[in-house]
């Protein structure tokens, strides 16, 4: 099992919106969470993924998918994230 199949289905959520570049209140906004709890989870992934700072967490998470493609949660017509269902 990988470091990332350790993330929760949240956790891969604000992962999805840093690799979009989207600030800690943009994510807070999109998921509807504040932003503490986005914050929360960003240190949570940090950890589970051996990122030590921000930068390297962007890195990383960008890492994730081929070089021009979207994220998937990406939406066409915004460029950002949606919203999961539930």
């Amino acid at each position: 099992m990988s470091v990332r199949d350790e993330l929760s289905q949240r956790e891969e959520q604000v992962l999805d919106f840093i690799a979009e570049g989207l600030t800690h209140a943009q994510t807070a906004r999109g998921l509807g969470i504040s932003q503490h709890t986005v914050d929360t989870y960003v240190k949570r992934i940090r950890s589970k993924l051996g990122a030590g700072n921000k930068a390297e967490l962007a890195r990383l998470a960008m890492s994730r998918w081929p070089s021009g493609t979207s994220t998937p949660n990406q939406s066409p017509m915004l460029g950002a994230p949606q919203r999961a269902a539930g």
